[in-house]
């Protein structure tokens, strides 16, 4: 009696605990070999995101510093991470630089958080899917906000930006190399963890497939 009862708890947990595990690893594995296709697909899956993000620095830049002539980028078939950036000819130090640099993930976070929270109102496929995929945008959102040294990253995120403008104002040390490395360390486990929600999204793709299936042969 004892053995039948074990046997099928290791049946329920293999149901529901080993198929979005199998599809994360299956991509996991495979992520070395097809990173020119990921690269393509992380900017396209994130172009509404990017559009808020970039457009709040670049309005920033036009209400807070009209002296300044912006210039708005979307590149989406790039094998670039960050897919957009406003390019300017220089930025002032100051208070007005900080807003600057959190104009762009500040509403985009508070966007996904209210997305995420309305995903929660109703149990469906569908709902799943989308807060999986907002998870996925808000760990790789929060990545930016880490202050690594351009040196070690070779772009500079919009956390470096907003702690360069606060040593400036405050007088405040420099970054040590070895805390920057911490936060690279952090964001790069962030990326990884950030793999898993893709996991889902794929394993909910294909439970939605086989939902729809069922109801087609009924």
């Amino acid at each position: 009696m004892n053995e039948k009862k074990v046997g099928l708890i290791s049946s329920k947990f293999e149901i529901r605990i080993g198929i979005p595990i199998f599809f994360i690893l299956i991509f996991i594995i495979s992520f070395p070999l097809l990173t020119q296709f990921w690269f393509i697909f992380f900017n396209i899956s994130k172009l509404p995101f990017t559009l808020v993000h970039e457009l709040g620095h670049f309005t920033t830049i036009v209400v807070l510093l009209p002296e300044i002539t912006p210039r708005l980028e979307i590149n989406l078939f790039t094998q670039q991470i960050f897919s957009g950036r406003v390019r300017t000819e220089g930025i002032p130090i100051g208070w007005e630089a900080v807003f600057l640099f959190l104009a762009g993930p500040l509403p985009t976070i508070l966007i996904i958080l209210s997305g995420i929270h309305l995903s929660k109102a109703k149990e469906s496929i569908v709902l799943r899917f989308i807060e999986n995929y907002l998870l996925f945008i808000l760990l790789n959102e929060l990545i930016n906000l880490l202050p690594v040294l351009p040196s070690q990253l070779s772009t500079v995120t919009d956390g470096y930006g907003i702690f360069l403008n606060l040593q400036r104002i405050y007088n405040l040390p420099s970054i040590p190399e070895i805390l920057s490395t911490l936060f690279l360390i952090v964001g790069a486990l962030l990326f990884l963890f950030s793999l898993f929600f893709i996991g889902m999204m794929i394993h909910t793709t294909m439970e939605l497939i086989e939902t729809r299936m069922k109801h087609k042969e009924m």
